[in-house]
């Protein structure tokens, strides 16, 4: 059908008194593309890609197949090809993309079908790259849609188009691949199941199926059984953690970078009552100064330049459930303030906005910094801070607990080599050597990147140091000069030494574990560990 010399105003009629516009009888509206393209969008952070791409492609689908019925109503064809070959010039006229058959070949003796369409500014392909950037997969779902579905009801039987070049994943152009669905074999089944189509209601179940399913792996992840410490020091973080996880309570993780208080958060999350809620995160010293309230508490529309919509803050996500702050410390004085009235108040207000909201969420906050230093000078305010310091947990770092070294070693052992598909490999006495005997300033998360690191680079033989190339300890700014002792002729007991150290330091402390535990460069939780071991903890 040669549309060049159609009169569109046979097709094409506009009824403003009516508010309707009309194609070969069909009522038409005017959309524009970028519409569509967030509409999209939104279809696929709701549903997840697979679901938005079956729910286009079955749209396309029936849009064809209502295209080629209006084609044969609005004149009679010789033949089947004929009246498909109508409707690739159709696709250009409606605005979808210019496009162009090649390799047709229809022969029904044979009941050979195939047809190769290439598309030309496909409107998909060419909303993808103005709006969201270039694709790493074909995104003419819609076309490929309308192809099958056109195609389908010219010649009787089920017609699926695949598209194999995309100009919107950086090819020269988009191609749309059709053969009858038996000819595609296994390919065909994720397009046959599009246009089987799932309610509503069944997405809802499988999503909801789907989210149960991963909170339950999250939970089992994030079950204080499942957190590796044998030490003393962390026995009783986690004891700590265990009594107050079902309470309300506000509560304030202490540690160096790297020691795992998130991981502690997201346990005391999963083990309240709180844990059918959400758990949102936000990392203050990762968020500048301008946008951090922003993030906590949300923005009306117009509130700033830059803020087309109204968009409720992580107070607000988190609803009935956990807001961990991590990095507190790095909080600047305004927002600190703000964040005290709903600590103190349960309320706040969106950025530019007047009306008050509540907030129905428990607050835990993790700081590696001195905060009772910043409130002396000024830096964090005093009383911020007895209000998240309610129940403290201090999380030691791992040179103070080198019992867990080689447990938490085996874990992410176990855990890498199951996500890479290996066996789980033998630790040399050298490389065990050099796992205690290293400081690990990087704490927790230093030791699992470098098994990370092991694990990919061992070719299945034993973990050797080589493999784990553990980077020397750098000084740390804050340690005092270390002493250096003469060793006598006759040698000295390493046990003696520290039990004569342990009591001189108790001694000029007057018996105070912290100023002690000071003296000595140790955590008063190490310090407690040393004295119960020589039976000093009286």
């Amino acid at each position: 059908m040669d549309f060049k010399g159609l009169d569109l105003r046979n097709l094409l009629l506009f009824d403003p008194e009516r508010g309707q516009i009309t194609f070969q009888d069909r009522r038409m509206l005017i959309i524009e593309v970028a519409a569509l393209g967030l509409l999209r969008k939104n279809v696929i952070e709701t549903l997840g890609r697979d679901r938005a791409r079956g729910l286009l492609f079955r749209f396309g689908y029936q849009f064809g197949a209502r295209d080629a019925e209006s084609l044969r109503q609005t004149r009679r064809y010789a033949s089947p090809r004929d009246w498909w070959a109508a409707g690739p010039p159709l696709r250009a006229l409606e605005g979808f993309a210019a496009v162009t058959p090649r390799n047709v070949v229809f022969e029904p003796e044979s009941r050979r079908c195939e047809i190769d369409l290439v598309l030309k500014n496909s409107y998909e392909a060419a909303n993808t790259l103005r709006y969201f950037g270039t694709s790493d997969h074909p995104v003419c779902w819609t076309m490929a849609g309308l192809a099958s579905g056109h195609a389908s009801t010219c010649f009787g039987e089920r017609m699926i188009f695949i598209e194999e070049r995309c100009e919107a994943r950086g090819d020269s152009e988009c191609l749309l691949v059709g053969r009858k669905a038996e000819f595609w074999g296994e390919r065909a089944a994720p397009y046959l199941h599009y246009l089987e189509g799932e309610s509503v209601e069944q997405i809802i179940d499988t999503m909801k199926s789907e989210i149960e399913s991963l909170r339950s792996e999250v939970e089992l992840r994030c079950s204080f059984n499942t957190i590796v410490g044998r030490s003393p020091a962390m026995v009783k973080v986690l004891e700590l953690a265990c009594d107050v996880a079902r309470t309300e309570a506000n509560v304030l993780l202490l540690g160096e970078s790297g020691t795992g208080k998130e991981l502690l958060a997201r346990a005391l999350h999963y083990n309240s009552r709180r844990a059918a809620g959400p758990f949102l995160a936000v990392n203050c010293a990762a968020v500048h100064d301008t946008l951090l309230e922003s993030e906590l508490f949300g923005h009306e529309k117009g509130a700033f330049t830059g803020a087309e919509r109204t968009t409720p803050g992580k107070f607000e996500r988190a609803a009935g459930g956990t807001l961990f702050l991590d990095e507190i410390g790095d909080m600047n004085l305004a927002v600190q303030s703000k964040v005290l009235r709903v600590l103190q108040e349960k309320e706040f207000e969106r950025v530019g906005g007047t009306k008050v909201l509540r907030a129905d969420v428990r607050v835990i906050t993790a700081t590696n910094r001195n905060l009772a230093e910043m409130v002396k000078a000024r830096q964090f305010r005093e009383d911020l801070y007895y209000r998240i310091n309610g129940f403290p947990i201090l999380i030691p770092p791992l040179r103070e607990r080198p019992e867990d070294i080689l447990p938490l070693t085996l874990h992410f052992l176990k855990r890498f080599c199951a996500e890479l598909g290996k066996a789980v490999p033998e630790l040399s006495p050298e490389t065990q050597a050099v796992l205690t005997g290293h400081d690990w300033p990087g704490n927790v998360r230093e030791l699992q990147n470098a098994i990370e690191r092991a694990v990919i680079l061992s070719r299945g033989e034993a973990i050797e140091p080589h493999h784990v190339a553990i980077q020397p300890a750098e000084p740390r700014a804050h340690e005092t000069p270390k002493q250096t002792f003469t060793l006598p002729p006759e040698g000295v007991s390493i046990e003696h030494v520290e039990r004569d150290l342990l009591i001189q330091a108790m001694k000029t402390a007057h018996q105070n574990k912290t100023a002690a535990a000071k003296r000595l460069g140790l955590s008063r939780s190490a310090l407690r560990y040393r004295l119960k071991k020589f039976g000093l903890d009286a």
